[in-house]
């Protein structure tokens, strides 16, 4: 997927969309209505427009093409990406538009006996079948019916659970534990040259569920106490199937760098580097297994250098136990905690798609849905996208 083209994911919660550059490009929608009671539709279009561009004024300019359909009753519109006088992109707007409508769902109406029932993403290039719900109005004017219908004695009646009171320290924060991608990149920098050298010396295996590094040149290596990590100068002992060579992963990454330059701080390698912590724009979905400098030329490759990122290995604190950070709720554990506070989620797709045949991984995946997080994809540097 090239950043100069336009895609979308679907969830049950809406469409996100990203990377929309094309020069006449342009997000078809469509607001179907119920008519209620007497109404005259004579001047229904030009009131719906009027009625669209007060709505949202990030609109201006990019509304173009309304048309009204009367059977059933419903408006198609183009928002145009190449609107003037705006940094916003056609998805940005749309975002602005289905915020407001979620706050207020009769927010768009011409006559008080027209009411808004849907707003639907017509998919370009498709048959008129071919529909995104992106907005049950219906759904949400009844429940706001629901609630302003409530007396105060029912009111009062109705348990109603208090408001999450929030955290005034960022650093108890799992949002604000991030690194800017500009910080990976450097760090990397930093470590390639040691990274490739101790991989290309060594192998491991697992000894009473231990990761245990084997020297290939014995007791000739010249990393020395091998920066805390348990090695051995012989792997002879060893069943040759269960020893492997080691690869700079992010396995080796940790082990090697993490652990050791946050060791007796009780800290993580954000909270190190950012004391005051540092609020996340992105939530990065990964594996360990695929290539560390991979993984960095992704985030660089699909994020600008001052985005912010939660990436685990660098979030949490690896000198702890990870299982009590996780333990209880897992809605409630620091990964979830951050990614419903990220802008966006980043899936980093790895060159053998391990990605989606991780647990985990689809856990975030179904948080990301389940609240609505903006969510794409980016491919392997050496993937074949055509």
């Amino acid at each position: 997927v090239s950043s100069k083209k336009k895609f979308c994911q679907g969830s049950p919660n809406g469409v996100a969309l990203a990377g929309i550059t094309s020069k006449r490009s342009g997000l078809s929608l469509q607001l179907e209505f119920e008519v209620v009671g007497p109404a005259d539709l004579s001047n229904f279009g030009p009131s719906i427009s009027a009625s669209l561009q007060q709505l949202c004024k990030e609109l201006k300019s990019r509304i173009i093409g309304v048309e009204v359909h009367e059977e059933p009753l419903a408006v198609h519109f183009t928002i145009l990406e190449d609107a003037l006088n705006s940094d916003l992109s056609g998805a940005q707007v749309l975002d602005s538009l289905r915020a407001v409508l979620r706050a207020d769902p009769e927010a768009v109406s011409a006559s008080k006996h027209v009411r808004a029932m849907s707003l639907i993403l017509l998919v370009p290039g498709q048959s008129d079948d071919c529909k995104v719900m992106l907005e049950d109005l219906a759904a949400l004017a009844a429940a706001a019916t629901v609630f302003d219908d409530t007396d105060d004695s029912q009111a009062a009646e109705t348990d109603v659970e208090p408001e999450e009171v929030e955290e005034p320290d960022p650093r108890k924060r799992p949002e604000y534990w991030g690194l800017k991608v500009s910080d990976l990149c450097e760090f990397y920098e930093s470590v390639k040259d040691d990274l490739a050298a101790y991989c290309k010396g060594h192998r491991f295996a697992f000894l009473n569920g231990q990761c245990v590094h084997f020297c290939r040149e014995g007791s000739k290596c010249k990393f020395g106490d091998h920066n805390g990590v348990p090695y051995e100068a012989n792997e002879q002992d060893f069943e040759p199937s269960t020893v492997r060579d080691l690869v700079p992963n992010m396995h080796a990454i940790v082990a090697r760098y993490v652990k050791p330059m946050t060791k007796g701080g009780g800290s993580s390698f954000a909270l190190k580097k950012y004391p005051e912590g540092l609020k996340i724009t992105h939530f990065v979905t990964h594996t360990w297994e695929e290539a560390f400098g991979d993984f960095v030329w992704t985030l660089d490759t699909a994020l600008s250098p001052e985005d912010v990122v939660w990436v685990c290995s660098f979030a949490l604190n690896q000198n702890a136990d990870i299982k009590e950070a996780i333990g209880g709720e897992l809605i409630d554990c620091p990964f979830a905690v951050a990614l419903r506070k990220a802008v966006k989620q980043l899936v980093v797709l790895d060159k053998d798609l391990i990605v989606p045949r991780r647990s985990w991984c689809t856990y975030e995946l179904a948080i990301a849905s389940q609240f609505g997080i903006a969510t794409f994809l980016w491919p392997h540097r050496d993937s074949d996208m055509e």
